[in-house]
């Protein structure tokens, strides 16, 4: 009885996803504690919503789409700019490709 050698290459079955810039889930307790102390100067009513959309958005979709919905909210005028600017800059600092 003959034995058949078994394949040992990679199976790759399908494409591989495209990598996109979202959050480094390892740092997620300092960008909260950031995001946090950046909008503490906001309207209460506001900071919940905004905080939880963008970390959503960032943390689930993209950094590029949580940091369009920052500025979509500065021309609303519930952010001012100097805050979106620190905002966006976080978004740069906690994020990775994965």
């Amino acid at each position: 009885m003959a034995y058949q050698r078994r394949d040992t290459r990679k199976k790759t079955y399908g494409r591989r996803s495209k990598r996109v810039r979202k959050l480094n889930m390892g740092r997620i307790d300092d960008f909260k504690w950031d995001l946090s102390h950046i909008l503490d100067d906001m309207n209460d009513e506001n900071t919940s919503a905004v905080k939880g959309a963008i970390y959503a958005k960032a943390s689930k979709i993209g950094v590029r789409e949580a940091k369009d919905y920052i500025w979509e909210k500065q021309k609303e005028g519930i952010l001012e700019r100097d805050v979106a600017l620190r905002l966006t800059r976080l978004l740069s600092k906690y994020s990775v490709y994965r």
